[in-house]
């Protein structure tokens, strides 16, 4: 297949999975309503140079995504145009890691094995959730995809006009790192270069790669914010910047650990889902088959995944997010087997027989179940799943076809039977995005509190919120964005709140389980516009007094 075509289907692939329907969902806790509040307040003036949050300096992240989802937000009203500019970056994240997996496979292992690669990337689970979000890990794992390409292009340079413009892609990629999320960034790919450089017996590896230049020049360009920005928010801002969430930001002895050592080895089968069971036969038939050039790169490969798995697993801060930049290596490899199984004429073997037609009997099983039946009954999302529309039959048709289609093809035509199995995962989470999702709103109440909220605040009510709400990480951030305002918090005694309303109009927000637990909370007099809406029960008061 032509480089062309190749890159068409990527991108289409991509617009599939990481961009359908982006602003359809309501921002969920806890990162999205404090980013995209971050990114909101940025648009209207509150200054580029040190982010806030909630009238304080925000020395957790760097700026960079912030930069980034301002500059798109501008002056947009839509709510929905609003959540799709400010997930924008993220999404832009995860199409950047599957076209640098897509160069950096065929760099390595050849065309038809970065095409698969990148493929298998695009709609592995991990990858296409973290893109419809709004936080920094698509484009954390793409600036160090992009460091770890440098970096080895730069060994392979034939010429000094090839080094230098390696170690220029090496450079920009760890300044875009440390923009993103702090020096900590640099530990992946440097420890990553080491291993490489111990598993080779090659001590010249880690200056050849130029990394040794890099480095200090990316540490430069990002003081040029770093040292203005330090002065201007001081220096316990820029101690938690760089130290607390920095550097200690995975190895905080200070943190327990919720998880056991191998916590991150069992979650790696979980993220790359369904194409976890690929790995195993992949990484077999690599090792057994290595040789010349191919056994350098796998030994690449197999050195930068160390590198990750060692820094995350010297921390106590334990997600499963944090895993996306070690699919790139994995996926690489398997990349490298489908290319030389899924051709015509080629015996697949029994293991990427049973992967492909088990994704596809498991997704053809829920389509055409979620299809076919009048009503499941029982949970809400079982309701909707199967609640009659034309969108569901829209999506869901093609998606029993193609894993139908799928089924019958894989044993005989490997290469049309995977393309099947991969239009179903794609068809299928677009359908999610476009459909389903925007629906889970409804389900968990969120659209109506808004809705209520928004309509209170413009007769000239004061939003207010119960203390344990207020308590509840990201609320700030939420209503920020939605509204504009951030609740003023009241104590659970209801005090405070009587002396609010004996001379204000005020909009209350609570939740059902602290009013049952506290029942003064909300005095006399209060009365509800909305009661028990999601699964957080929450409810909204207004008192008497007119605006």
């Amino acid at each position: 297949m032509k480089p062309s075509r190749q890159f068409a289907i990527l991108c289409l692939v991509s617009l599939a999975t990481f961009f359908a329907g982006l602003g359809k969902r309501d921002l969920w806790n806890p990162v999205e309503p404090r980013y995209a509040a971050i990114a909101e307040g940025i648009a209207e003036g509150q200054g580029w140079l040190v982010p806030r949050y909630a009238g304080r300096a925000f020395d957790q992240k760097p700026p960079l995504y912030f930069w980034m989802s301002a500059s798109a937000l501008g002056g947009t009203q839509d709510p929905a145009w609003r959540r799709f500019l400010v997930r924008i970056p993220s999404a832009l994240g995860g199409l950047a890691l599957v076209l640098g997996a897509w160069v950096a496979g065929r760099r390595f292992f050849g065309g038809q094995a970065g095409f698969w690669a990148a493929l298998v990337l695009a709609t592995a689970w991990l990858p296409w959730w973290s893109s419809r979000f709004c936080h920094i890990d698509t484009l954390v794992a793409a600036a160090m995809l992009f460091a770890m390409l440098g970096v080895k292009l730069a060994w392979d340079a034939p010429g000094r006009a090839a080094w230098w413009r390696a170690v220029g892609l090496t450079t920009t990629a760890l300044t875009m790192g440390l923009m993103l999320k702090g020096p900590g960034t640099l530990a992946f790919t440097l420890l990553s270069v080491l291993v490489y450089a111990l598993l080779q017996r090659d001590r010249r590896f880690v200056s050849g790669s130029g990394l040794l230049f890099a480095i200090p020049v990316a540490l430069s360009l990002a003081a040029m914010w770093f040292l203005p920005a330090w002065h201007s928010a001081g220096s316990a801002w820029a101690y938690g910047l760089a130290v607390d969430a920095g550097l200690l930001h995975l190895v905080d002895p200070e943190n327990a650990p919720k998880h056991d050592r191998w916590y991150y080895f069992g979650a790696l089968f979980i993220v790359a889902a369904p194409w976890a069971f690929l790995v195993p036969g992949a990484v077999r038939r690599s090792w057994r088959d290595r040789r010349g050039d191919d056994r350098a790169m796998l030994c690449f490969c197999l050195a930068w995944l160390l590198g990750i798995l060692i820094v995350l697993n010297l921390g106590t801060t334990f997600r499963s997010r944090y895993l996306l930049p070690a699919l790139v290596p994995i996926f690489l490899v398997v990349g490298r087997d489908l290319s030389r199984h899924l051709r015509r004429g080629v015996r697949m073997p029994l293991d990427l027989r049973v992967v492909a037609g088990g994704v596809a009997l498991i997704l053809l099983v829920a389509a055409g179940t979620a299809l076919a039946a009048p009503d499941l009954g029982g949970s809400d999302v079982a309701r909707l799943i199967t609640q009659p529309g034309p969108e569901r039959i829209l999506f869901l048709t093609p998606i029993v076809l193609c894993a139908a289609a799928a089924l019958v093809s894989a044993k005989h035509h490997p290469v049309r039977g995977f393309s099947f199995s991969v239009a179903a995962l794609v068809i299928g989470v677009a359908a999610w995005g476009l459909c389903f999702a925007p629906a889970l709103d409804q389900v968990l109440g969120a659209r109506e509190v808004v809705s209520r909220v928004q309509e209170g605040i413009h007769e000239g009510r004061r939003l207010v919120a119960v203390e344990s709400y207020h308590r509840k990480e990201s609320t700030s951030g939420y209503w920020l964005f939605h509204a504009g305002v951030d609740p003023c918090p009241v104590d659970l005694d209801g005090r405070e709140l009587s002396d609010l309303a004996d001379h204000q109009s005020l909009l209350v927000l609570a939740r059902r389980r602290d009013i049952l637990r506290y029942p003064h909370c909300i005095p006399a007099g209060f009365h509800p516009i909305l009661e028990d809406a999601g699964p957080q029960g929450v409810c909204v008061f207004i008192n008497p007094r007119s605006p």
